[in-house]
């Protein structure tokens, strides 16, 4: 297995502020998160994201045209010293919310919330292994025989997104045919488009085994994080993450394959099984924050909650707003930062609760619930809408009687919406393969009007079930997506292939009828290269002096979107 083991040196612990390991032990101590009311005198700058993200976090927000805010600076350390220098302890910081976890006892956490850059408190959790909290420090020391996240992460060996069908595929797909063809990912496959290039994180509860295992014996796993417990072996604990991770990549032909079986993946552990508390929320955070900043395409996350150990901190379902539970802003902020999040719509469909679980509920967020292979719903599976009355789940995928890979090195099944979740991250990878031009708005957009239930949809079926043929459909996904290779097109790009310059010729009612339009070209590594606001129906664009190949050339304005793909004589 390819276990690329090589994390980041500098500004990874910049991001998580987990350093040097040094444990305190409490008594009668709990876990709560600190806000705080500013960044004042940070030392970082939206200007140099570089110290704080990835090339590749950067590239994808200029391709989606996304501004790198405050929100994406770290959280002051001089705070978090101060909150150190009580003698709590601050596990991480979570910049979305500038926030900190901290873990100290009740005198503590009054003095704490003394501190004038203190805006709240919320308790998450009573802790109950003081030994598993990790004090920040300022250095980038390791102090334990286990490899921590102050290694080198070797972002020159992320390959590109791929749209080609160099790599295309006939597989024997064994048990989970029906599945795959459900969604038309065979179709997907023989089209070359097997996830190749893009980036997908799991948040999940665990990977047993999964770095042993013979069906993921190609993988392509740069990164693993223990957020739990503050370290990198994701391998010991549940195997719930394994099973999910299966549905996606699993190789093993004539057994099962998996929706994405060639994309890299990035593998975290935020929920804690032998506990349930509000602090696996706050987990799930860090490990989002932690995938953005790494420049992950899609996160995928079958996990979800509304009731905890401790009946006080239970969710109503008035709270199903996407406004109230952190992961579900959390998630909707994600999206925000140009990832697609795909999520497991929940397992309480016959239970008291019934309805879907958090973050499900996020607007921006794919929630996925499950039917069996002949299209009927499975009846565990958790019903919408929201309390602000917006459809979920979005769509649907088999989670009743998954065929997946088991910790065990064998092929099993297995019921619930963790598992139809995961095929649907697998077809938008596919999808994002073929689209790279597209941002995570059309992308949610897409596969959602690719369903075949778009027109009726309801509280129990959604959308209902897309099919890659569907998400390519620019009539069923985009409504007035032109082809500009059509002679009768409304604009014509010429010539093809292209030298140096492109004429544009734009049909004068249209042009009039958009307050603008928008010009955008991109690589087939979905990297924007050049982009302009065209300023009349007629126009010459000089082409960027760029190797010789396939480019995608799109056209957006009010009303009016239209692609073409050139290729660079």
């Amino acid at each position: 297995m390819k276990l690329r083991q090589l994390l980041f040196i500098q500004f990874m612990a910049v991001i998580f502020l987990s350093t040097g390991f040094s444990y305190t032990a409490f008594s009668q101590t709990s876990e709560r998160v600190v806000y705080f009311t500013d960044k004042n005198g940070t030392s970082f700058s939206v200007s140099r994201p570089l110290e704080f993200l990835t090339q590749k976090s950067v590239d994808r927000r200029t391709k989606q045209g996304i501004a790198i805010t405050e929100q994406d600076l770290p959280v002051n350390a001089a705070y978090i010293s101060q909150i150190n220098n009580l003698g709590a302890s601050v596990s991480y910081a979570i910049k979305w919310f500038n926030a900190a976890i901290v873990t100290a006892d009740d005198a503590t956490f009054t003095q704490i919330e003394n501190f004038s850059f203190v805006d709240k408190i919320d308790r998450v959790a009573i802790n109950t292994d003081p030994n598993r909290v990790a004090r920040i420090s300022a250095t980038c020391d390791i102090d334990t025989d286990e490899e921590k996240v102050c290694q080198e992460f070797d972002t020159n060996k992320i390959t590109d997104i791929k749209s080609t069908n160099e790599n295309e595929e006939n597989f024997d797909y064994g048990n989970s045919l029906a599945q795959i063809q459900m969604l038309g990912v065979d179709k997907m496959h023989e089209e070359g488009f097997l996830g190749q290039g893009i980036h997908i994180a799991v948040l999940d509860g665990g990977f047993f085994n999964a770095n042993t295992l013979s069906a993921f014996s190609h993988a392509d796993i740069p990164y693993v994080y223990d957020v739990v417990g503050n370290g990198q072996d994701v391998y010991r604990a549940s195997a719930h993450g394994t099973k999910v991770l299966s549905a996606m990549l699993s190789k093993a032909d004539g057994e099962m394959i998996g929706t994405a079986p060639e994309a890299t993946y990035y593998l975290f552990r935020t929920e804690d099984v032998s506990r349930e508390f509000p602090i696996e929320e706050a987990f799930w955070v860090v490990g989002a924050e932690k995938a953005d900043s790494l420049g992950v395409d899609i996160i995928q996350t079958s996990l979800g909650y509304y009731d905890f150990d401790n009946p006080i901190y239970n969710y109503t379902t008035a709270d199903l707003d996407g406004n109230t539970a952190m992961i579900s802003r959390a998630a909707e902020v994600a999206t925000q930062k140009g990832i697609v999040v795909v999520t497991s719509a929940g397992n309480s469909g016959n239970s008291a609760w019934r309805k879907i679980s958090f973050p499900a509920d996020a607007p921006s967020v794919l929630a996925v619930g499950a039917v069996d292979v002949n299209r009927q719903i499975g009846n565990f599976s958790s019903v919408g809408n929201t309390e602000d009355g917006r459809i979920k789940p979005d769509v649907m995928a088999v989670g009743v009687g998954t065929t997946l890979w088991s910790e065990q090195n064998r092929v099993s099944s297995g019921n619930g919406t963790s598992y139809a979740a995961p095929l649907i991250a697998g077809l938008v990878a596919g999808f994002m393969q073929k689209n790279p031009e597209l941002s995570q708005q059309e992308i949610i957009t897409a596969v959602r009007r690719a369903g075949d239930n778009y027109s009726t949809p309801n509280p129990q079926y959604g959308y209902g079930i897309p099919t890659f043929a569907s998400l390519n459909d620019p009539d069923v996904v985009l409504g007035q997506n032109e082809d500009l290779t059509n002679k009768n097109s409304q604009i014509r790009i010429f010539p093809n292939p292209v030298a140096s310059s492109l004429h544009i010729e734009i049909d004068e009612k249209l042009f009039i009828s958009n307050e603008s339009l928008n010009l955008q070209i991109y690589n087939l590594q979905g990297k924007l290269i050049l982009e302009e606001i065209l300023k009349s129906n007629q126009n010459e664009i000089e082409f960027p002096a760029v190797p010789k190949g396939v480019y995608i050339v799109h056209i957006k304005g009010q009303n009016y979107q239209g692609t073409i793909k050139m290729l660079k004589d």
